[in-house]
């Protein structure tokens, strides 16, 4: 059994040595698709802890009409609280709401009337519920017809539109990368079966299982995708280090968080090695019609 796995092993070294160009080129191919794809990933993870941080602090204002009696004011409360996606409801009085207002800008007459109606602040839990919870208020009969809800939609949008534009680039550039690396992978195969065709042959005749004569050339494309792996979680690792320095410079900013050490270099390992067995095997399951 010994002997068996070192025939492997240094039959899997002989053909990587072999074929030492195409497969540093398949290597860097597949790290540079496990980068782009792991940097989008963690870019997508950032936009969606984002979304959820915004949604603490993202406000409806509801404002309610004139003719509004207390008891239509608890029940709207009681309605809005028991909404799916409102964290919280509370009510505004206009009184309060002028108050507030006259001490922040001393200098506005005493003697205006207080323009303020009574209105509700609501905060989300949940940014994809906002334009429901919005059109759900506009349809109440306490709510003021015109202008009467007011939040950040635009915010929402926008933000939609970039996990959606992340979400494209990641399938298109991803993939075509996922092309280009497994066509190199399954080609260094092919070549390593194709030049060993003899001694395959060789190999059946005194009675070798497929394991054995196949197992190296699957453990060679395991190898360069482990190899693609490591070295696409080190750029990563590299660039998440450079934009927190990046970032860490403008107050403004909240600061990044830690960078997944461990689960950057699992899931990138992890994908690479199965990459590369896939391709390994798509490569040998093709030449051996040929070769038997």
């Amino acid at each position: 059994m010994l002997d068996r796995l070192l025939f492997i092993l240094s039959e899997a070294l002989v053909s990587l040595r072999r074929n030492l160009g195409m497969v540093v080129l398949s290597v860097l191919t597949t790290a540079v698709c496990l980068y782009v794809l792991g940097g989008l990933g963690l870019l997508y993870l950032g936009l969606q802890k984002g979304a959820k941080g915004m949604t603490g602090s993202l406000e409806m204002r509801v404002y309610l009409r004139e003719t509004t009696t207390q008891e239509q004011v608890s029940i709207l409360l009681r309605e809005v609280r028991a909404t799916q996606g409102v964290d919280k409801a509370i009510l505004i009085p206009k009184d309060k709401a002028w108050a507030k207002f006259s001490r922040e800008n001393p200098g506005i007459a005493k003697d205006i009337a207080n323009p303020y109606p009574d209105g509700l602040k609501i905060t989300l839990n949940d940014l994809s519920r906002g334009d429901a919870i919005a059109t759900q208020m506009r349809a109440r009969p306490e709510v003021e017809p015109e202008n009467g809800v007011n939040y950040l939609q635009k915010e929402q949008d926008l933000l939609e539109q970039a996990m959606k534009l992340l979400r494209w680039v990641g399938v298109t550039a991803g993939g075509m990368l996922l092309l280009v690396a497994g066509v190199l992978i399954f080609t260094v195969t092919r070549l390593a079966a194709m030049s060993r065709r003899v001694e395959i042959r060789i190999m059946r005749l005194v009675g070798a299982g497929y394991s054995t004569m196949y197992l190296p050339m699957i453990l060679e494309g395991k190898v360069q995708g482990v190899l693609g792996g490591l070295l696409a979680a080190g750029l990563l690792q590299l660039t998440y280090r450079q934009v927190t320095h990046v970032v860490a410079a403008y107050e403004s900013i909240p600061p990044l968080p830690a960078f997944p050490l461990q689960s950057v270099y699992i899931y990138t390992v992890i994908a690479g090695a199965a990459y590369g067995v896939v391709c390994s095997c798509l490569a040998l399951i093709r030449l051996h019609k040929r070769i038997r």
